[in-house]
């Protein structure tokens, strides 16, 4: 199965998802207005946060050594839940002894009851990440698309039966949320077992392979994961709830898009992996290009479409979105350019230390630029910021890849060439 494919049966997945995760959270706006939705983002907001400061790469590694068969799947495995294991005891420690410090400095504004929640369903989450990295890396993006379908629904119809028969309180819905991460997990562990085992004894080389890997990945993502909480630290600061409840709202619509890019991402990875040298540089470079231009379409259908909807679904005190929406559009298409090419280094070279010294750069720009103009042009100027830090983001993972393969043309990234429709047809769609 090829590329398109791929991506085509995992964009589907994601946008059948997508409607009804569109109509809970239209109905979570209406209902709790925009302190109460930006209160729940928070609160969702924990678990991420502890996923991003403690997952140590393993979906990127995982993918990584699954796709290259270096060990059995079963091995691979099982390296990557001892590891789990190890960090969630790690982290339950951290915040038994330190939960005040924690709560003030990093998760401000998140009850210290919702907190202990988040810590417990971390390996939970934690799995997830692993399971989807092993999935992705052996190409099995039919599986990965199903349950991850399966998933976004179950979180959202809850919303929506309890807004549409009862009057919640945000609490049922984290609740509610937790006990489907659990069936999840349930679920992925009887495909894994079924598939390629759960367990098999593995030389402890492999979790230092794993983590050597996996920690340059760690280091990257950290810089990503700071500038997205102090930009929503900032945002919530000069802002308020409120603030953060309308930047939500523009995001939501936006975040959309990553659909694509995170389809056409999972499906090149296990080619990217396994391409030859001279190949594995063409093979980003068409994939870019039609990432482009898939974008740029949604992009326009997203803007028709999201602002229709804030003005026809949502209460008049939403329409102040409508202008970040443009640019955080604007922003994912960028984002999604830079991930396109981060599976050159990442996968193909085994080098994530050129995302992540990308990532370091950007991160001090990020804060400048946001903390400025939110500060001189509100919600507008932090939606403009993020755009801005996202092209900089993009313009520097372009040329890191144009000085290592000099040999590319650079007009074949943005314009369509004469033997598109044939590679589609034949190297692609028939993989």
């Amino acid at each position: 199965m090829g590329i398109a494919r791929k991506s085509a049966i995992d964009y589907f997945a994601q946008n059948t998802a997508l409607v009804v995760s569109f109509v809970a959270g239209i109905l979570l706006s209406k209902y709790f207005s925009k302190e109460g939705r930006g209160e729940y983002v928070l609160v969702l907001f924990a678990n991420t946060m502890l996923m991003n400061l403690t997952n140590m790469g393993v979906e990127i590694s995982t993918r990584v050594f699954a796709g290259r068969r270096n060990a059995s799947v079963a091995q691979v495995h099982s390296a990557a839940v001892t590891l789990i294991i190890i960090v969630s005891v790690l982290v339950g420690i951290v915040l038994y002894f330190f939960q005040g410090l924690v709560c003030a400095h990093i998760f401000r504004d998140v009850p210290p009851h919702l907190l202990f929640l988040a810590a417990l369903l971390l390996p939970i989450s934690l799995y997830e990440m692993v399971w989807q990295g092993i999935m992705v890396g052996l190409g099995e993006i039919a599986t990965y698309a199903r349950l991850t379908m399966w998933n976004r629904i179950a979180q959202s119809a809850p919303i929506i039966i309890l807004i549409a028969f009862t009057f919640p309180q945000i609490r049922w819905l984290v609740y509610a949320w937790v006990a489907i991460q659990v069936i999840t997990l349930i679920i992925s562990l009887v495909i894994m077992e079924r598939r390629y085992g759960l367990f098999e004894r593995f030389d402890f080389h492999l979790i230092r392979q794993m983590l050597s890997f996996g920690w340059v990945v760690y280091i990257g993502n950290v810089a990503a994961a700071l500038l997205q909480r102090f930009d929503w630290l900032m945002i919530e600061g000069l802002l308020g709830k409120a603030g953060i409840g309308l930047y939500s709202q523009a995001s939501t619509f936006s975040d959309k898009l990553t659909l694509i890019g995170g389809s056409l991402e999972r499906a090149t990875y296990e080619p990217a992996v396994n391409a030859e040298k001279n190949y594995a540089p063409l093979l980003i470079q068409k994939v870019f290009r039609y990432n482009l231009y898939v974008n740029i379409l949604g992009g326009f259908l997203m803007y028709a479409f999201g602002s229709a909807c804030i003005h026809i679904l949502l209460r008049e005190e939403f329409l102040g979105s409508l202008f970040p929406l443009k640019f955080l559009i604007i922003s994912v298409i960028f984002m999604n350019s830079s991930r396109i090419i981060a599976i050159y280094f990442t996968a193909h070279l085994g080098k994530p230390s050129i995302p992540g010294l990308i990532n370091w750069i950007v991160l001090p720009v990020s804060l400048v630029i946001c903390y400025t103009m939110t500060k001189m042009w509100g919600i507008n100027g932090a939606s403009i910021a993020t755009a801005s830090v996202y092209f900089i983001h993009a313009v520097l993972f372009f040329l890191f890849f144009i000085r290592r393969n000099p040999e590319i043309s650079l007009s074949a990234f943005f314009l369509p060439e004469k033997g598109d429709i044939d590679y589609l047809r034949k190297k692609v769609f028939r993989g």
